[in-house]
Protein backbone atom coordinates (compact mmCIF):
# COMPACT_ATOMS: atom_id res chain seq x y z
CA UNK A 1 0.00 0.00 0.00
CA UNK A 2 2.83 2.17 0.24
CA UNK A 3 2.97 2.85 -3.19
CA UNK A 4 6.62 1.90 -4.34
CA UNK A 5 7.16 1.26 -8.17
CA UNK A 6 10.98 0.23 -8.73
CA UNK A 7 12.17 1.76 -6.01
CA UNK A 8 10.17 5.31 -6.09
CA UNK A 9 7.37 6.18 -3.82
CA UNK A 10 3.94 6.88 -6.18
CA UNK A 11 5.71 8.03 -9.29
CA UNK A 12 3.68 8.64 -12.50
CA UNK A 13 3.89 6.15 -14.93
CA UNK A 14 2.78 5.41 -19.02
CA UNK A 15 -0.37 3.82 -19.55
CA UNK A 16 1.74 0.19 -20.51
CA UNK A 17 3.68 0.79 -17.17
CA UNK A 18 0.08 1.68 -15.05
CA UNK A 19 -1.23 -1.70 -16.85
CA UNK A 20 1.83 -3.83 -15.38
CA UNK A 21 1.48 -2.27 -12.08
CA UNK A 22 -2.06 -2.68 -11.67
CA UNK A 23 -2.19 -6.46 -12.13
CA UNK A 24 0.88 -6.94 -10.32
CA UNK A 25 -1.34 -5.34 -7.08
CA UNK A 26 -4.35 -7.05 -8.55
CA UNK A 27 -2.21 -9.94 -7.95
CA UNK A 28 -1.59 -9.53 -4.33
CA UNK A 29 -4.78 -8.15 -3.27
CA UNK A 30 -6.02 -8.81 0.40
CA UNK A 31 -9.57 -8.33 0.41
CA UNK A 32 -12.09 -6.54 -1.96
CA UNK A 33 -14.88 -4.66 -0.88
CA UNK A 34 -17.08 -3.02 -3.55
CA UNK A 35 -18.14 0.72 -3.62
CA UNK A 36 -21.61 0.06 -2.84
CA UNK A 37 -20.62 -1.94 0.40
CA UNK A 38 -18.56 0.70 2.13
CA UNK A 39 -20.03 2.78 4.78
CA UNK A 40 -17.01 4.79 5.25
CA UNK A 41 -13.11 5.35 5.06
CA UNK A 42 -11.68 7.15 7.78
CA UNK A 43 -7.75 8.51 6.71
CA UNK A 44 -5.17 9.62 9.50
CA UNK A 45 -2.20 11.52 8.42
CA UNK A 46 1.39 10.10 9.19
CA UNK A 47 3.01 12.31 11.61
CA UNK A 48 7.07 12.84 12.51
CA UNK A 49 7.06 9.95 14.29
CA UNK A 50 3.87 7.81 14.32
CA UNK A 51 2.49 6.69 11.06
CA UNK A 52 -1.25 7.10 9.63
CA UNK A 53 -4.04 4.88 8.81
CA UNK A 54 -6.58 4.36 6.18
CA UNK A 55 -9.51 1.98 8.02
CA UNK A 56 -12.62 1.10 5.19
CA UNK A 57 -15.70 0.42 7.31
CA UNK A 58 -17.69 -1.60 5.29
CA UNK A 59 -22.01 -1.94 5.71
CA UNK A 60 -21.79 -5.26 7.21
CA UNK A 61 -18.71 -7.32 8.39
CA UNK A 62 -14.74 -6.00 9.68
CA UNK A 63 -13.26 -3.20 9.08
CA UNK A 64 -9.98 -3.09 7.28
CA UNK A 65 -6.81 -0.97 8.65
CA UNK A 66 -3.94 -0.10 6.26
CA UNK A 67 -0.89 1.74 7.40
CA UNK A 68 0.34 4.65 6.12
CA UNK A 69 3.97 5.31 6.48
CA UNK A 70 4.63 8.58 4.00
CA UNK A 71 3.04 11.42 3.44
CA UNK A 72 3.12 11.29 -0.15
CA UNK A 73 0.90 7.98 0.01
CA UNK A 74 -1.50 9.99 2.50
CA UNK A 75 -2.00 12.80 -0.06
CA UNK A 76 -2.80 10.58 -2.76
CA UNK A 77 -5.07 8.50 -1.01
CA UNK A 78 -6.57 11.47 -0.12
CA UNK A 79 -7.04 12.49 -3.73
CA UNK A 80 -7.77 9.16 -4.69
CA UNK A 81 -10.68 8.78 -2.33
CA UNK A 82 -12.48 12.41 -2.28
CA UNK A 83 -11.99 11.51 -6.44
CA UNK A 84 -13.60 7.50 -5.64
CA UNK A 85 -16.65 8.83 -3.44
CA UNK A 86 -16.19 12.28 -1.17
CA UNK A 87 -19.13 11.11 0.94
CA UNK A 88 -17.63 8.64 2.45
CA UNK A 89 -14.18 10.13 3.44
CA UNK A 90 -13.02 11.96 6.32
CA UNK A 91 -9.67 13.00 8.37
CA UNK A 92 -9.61 13.82 11.74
Amino acid sequence: MAGFVDGQLMPTVSPEESDKVIGQLEAMKEFDIPKDQISRIEIKKPGLLSSGHVTITPSYGKSVKITLKHRIAYDRIMQLTRAFSPELVSSP
